[in-house]
């Protein structure tokens, strides 16, 4: 009888020894390399989502040459963020600025190296692109034309002045550094828009109406609560609107919406206020730093053309902003290519 028992409690230590082996260090094996690799899953869809954030920054905000989008990627998925590999397709045309990732690593195992398994490979991928507001609330009423709007850097002080001013002021006028260095916009290339009292479901929780023109301070002070689309055609008249100027101060510091136009409508679709119908050919981001009033003395050799230095002269200070804009209540379309750029992930296709 004994002997049978001592043969049964061999037998035991066979059978756990098999259980450890087969069932037990396997599910070890599972529950360690498992939470790792998913660990690693989710640091390479961070290196990925990193990676294509920063191609597309490129595109949107620097130098928008595919070459350097695709070494931003890469920089940041692999250098930044641990991936090995670094897969980066690049889209970057008139319709689409666009880019995706893959990022990859080689993950080491711990338990599954014991069946041969040393390293898995591990990938993630994401897409990003840099896109536009089609279409926004909270503009300011005041519109500048493309040609001027263009020759503005990203960055850029530039002067909206009541007066006409020529491209030759500061040679026949003595400017200091500042404005010597910044870009002028006069009344021809810059109008006031005459905007009807917002539509429903929009509001006009400023009760500032319509009117054509009577309401132009009040929506100069709150930003446009109706909603404004590139293609739109909005009635506006160029030149002097000293309340419009004034109203302006009430918002020094602060960041807006403004329209840029290129060419006129036969009739406007926004409103039914006289004037001239100007196209909305983008929207425009900037910050208002200063309102001033500025004289400028002729330069030596110029006194003769004294009238042509600005007296007094009511100007607006402010800086083109080129970074993201926020996106407004009206909407937001990634993939577009506009003036107001803002990166954002995308579904990766």
């Amino acid at each position: 009888m004994q002997r049978h028992l001592g043969q049964e409690k061999g037998h035991a230590l066979v059978l756990v020894a098999l259980l450890l082996t087969f069932v037990l260090l396997p599910m070890v094996a599972l529950a360690v390399d498992g939470g790792h690799l998913y660990a690693e899953r989710r640091r390479m869809q961070n290196a990925a989502d990193a990676g294509a954030l920063a191609g597309a920054h490129v595109l949107c905000f620097g130098s928008g040459d595919s070459g350097a989008a695709t070494s931003a990627a890469v920089n940041y998925a692999v250098n930044r963020n641990g991936a090995q590999v670094a897969d980066v397709q690049v889209e970057n045309s008139a319709t689409s600025r666009t880019v995706r990732v893959t990022a990859s690593i080689e993950a080491n195992t711990y338990f599954a190296g014991i069946f041969g398994m040393t390293t898995v490979p591990v990938a993630a991928r994401s897409a990003a692109a840099c896109g536009v507001t089609p279409q926004v609330c909270g503009v300011m009423p005041l519109a500048f034309h493309w040609d001027a709007w263009k020759k503005i850097d990203c960055g850029q002080t530039f002067y909206v002045w009541d007066d006409s001013v020529g491209a030759d002021l500061c040679e026949k006028c003595e400017c200091d550094d500042i404005l010597s260095s910044a870009a002028t916009v006069g009344p021809a290339h810059r109008g006031w828009l005459m905007l009807p009292a917002p539509p429903p479901p929009y509001t006009d929780p400023y009760k500032c109406g319509g009117n054509c023109g009577a309401s132009l301070k009040c929506w100069v002070e709150h930003g446009y609560t109706g909603p404004l689309s590139v293609g739109d055609c909005v009635p506006g008249e160029p030149g002097v609107v000293e309340a419009a100027r004034k109203a302006a101060e009430t918002r020094i510091g602060d960041r807006m919406y403004i329209v840029i136009w290129e060419g006129t409508c036969a009739e406007s679709n926004v409103g039914t206020c006289p004037g001239t119908p100007y196209r909305i050919k983008e929207l425009g981001f900037v910050e208002i730093d200063d309102v001033l009033t500025i004289t400028l003395e002729p330069r030596e050799g110029y006194e003769k053309d004294e009238d042509k230095c600005p007296k007094n002269a009511k100007v607006i200070r402010a800086t083109k902003i080129c970074t993201e804009a926020p996106a407004s209540e009206c909407g937001y379309t990634p993939g577009d290519v506009g003036q107001i750029n803002a990166v954002s992930l995308i579904p990766f296709d």
